[in-house]
């Protein structure tokens, strides 16, 4: 694999599973504190969900 390709995969990646920790992260906290809508969780999750599938689809652009 080249190093323009590994880059781009690379960077395809990194950039969702941030997005993914991010979210989840801040879910927990909101859930720890007990303050929270259930639209407020259920926008985090849906970001997350995109998340993976943009992760999934970069991998597949491999395959």
């Amino acid at each position: 694999m080249s190093d323009k390709i590994t880059h781009q995969l690379l960077h395809d990646i990194r950039n969702p599973l941030n997005a993914i920790s991010m979210n989840a992260e801040l879910g927990k906290m909101l859930l720890e504190k007990e303050q929270v809508e259930v639209e407020t969780i259920i926008k985090l999750f849906q970001t997350i969900y995109e998340q993976c599938k943009n992760c999934s689809d970069a991998l597949q652009k491999f395959e």
